[in-house]
């Protein structure tokens, strides 16, 4: 499953690149956040500049991913621990099928907004290579850091991140 997402990724870009669009709207380091709108799995309709004004960790997940099972419990903890001082997890879920994802956030007690993007358009638009992928974005809209995999080792590094934007002075 994992070498079909990865095939349909390369795909994208490959249109990307001759049609101009994917790395027109391209999440690196320093550059405004995508937005999108997204259904969240209770139906409503969000959109990352509705989190504007907060540190966002914006992660994209499945439910056949190994990682995935791994860093959602970590991600859980990290919501918790900062959520007060204006922090927001947000999961972006790429199954097909809305019941694996509500599934997988009902088995990890998932408390931070999980949207839908079944069709995989918003991970395209923001060059996601591998399963997971996150993003933390500052509370201006700016890509601070891109993390691809999940490795334990990382969660210091993230956390030191989230922390150090939620202390700068909101703009």
């Amino acid at each position: 499953m994992q070498a079909l997402f990865k095939k349909a990724i390369m795909i994208g870009w490959a249109m990307g690149i001759v049609m101009g669009v994917v790395y027109a709207d391209a999440a690196t380091v320093g550059d405004p956040a995508p937005d999108f709108r997204l259904p969240s799995l209770s139906g409503e309709e969000m959109a990352l500049e509705s989190f504007k004004g907060q540190v966002v960790l914006l992660n994209f997940w499945a439910s056949w991913c190994d990682p995935c099972k791994q860093e959602m419990p970590e991600f859980e903890k990290i919501h918790q621990k900062y959520h007060d001082r204006g922090f927001q997890v947000v999961g972006i879920n790429i199954d097909k099928k809305k019941e694996n994802a509500q599934m997988f956030a009902d088995y990890f007690h998932v408390n931070y907004p999980v949207l839908l993007d079944p069709e995989s358009a918003t991970i395209q638009r923001y060059l996601g290579r591998s399963m997971p992928t996150s993003y933390i974005i500052d509370r201006t809209g700016r890509v601070r850091e891109v993390i691809f995999g999940f490795n334990r080792a990382k969660l210091p590094k993230i956390e030191e991140t989230i922390g150090r934007l939620l202390d700068e002075p909101a703009k």
